[in-house]
């Protein structure tokens, strides 16, 4: 009997080493007792809204008439548009000027004031300004007068004008 009695003993304490083990394998709370697995950190990233913006372009094509009295001159233009002036006769001024020179130089009636020619600039590099103002002495309250001169087409017209008041 005694061969039984250590194999009980023998299989009884390989039973309750077996128990302690398995207890221990499974009812662990984990790696630090109470904390559980942390997960990763959250990253927000935020994206602006993008716009986007179209536009077009438009190109305008403006065709000015030239003058029919075209000058073989600048200084002959100059000359041409302010003696139409000086007489009054705006039809006339317009055969050597664009409307827009004519328009703005005979909002102004003349005042009998002499116009003595100051120059022009070179025709080498246009536009050609043409200078026209009173006599030496004369009342500094006298406009001064500046016509831009074009060339096309064989000749010279009045391109601009430009009154400096007095």
């Amino acid at each position: 009997m005694r061969i039984r009695i250590a194999a009980a003993v023998t299989a009884t304490g390989v039973a309750v080493a077996l128990a302690a083990v398995l207890a221990g394998c499974g009812a662990s709370p984990g790696p630090a007792a109470g904390k559980g697995p942390t997960d990763p950190p959250t990253t927000t990233t935020t994206v602006p809204a993008t716009t986007t913006t179209t536009s077009t372009t438009s190109t305008t094509t403006t065709t000015t008439t030239l003058p029919a009295g075209r000058q073989p001159s600048a200084e002959g233009a100059a000359s041409a548009f302010l003696d139409s002036w000086v007489a009054g006769d705006r039809a006339d001024a317009g055969k050597v000027a664009t409307p827009a020179a004519v328009s703005e130089l005979f909002v102004r009636p003349y005042q009998g004031q002499p116009l003595v020619p100051r120059g022009c600039s070179s025709a080498e590099f246009p536009p050609v300004v043409c200078s026209y103002g009173p006599e030496g002495g004369a009342s500094p309250t006298n406009n001064l007068y500046e016509i831009s001169l074009a060339y096309r087409q064989g000749g010279w017209y009045v391109a601009k004008v430009v009154v400096e008041q007095g």
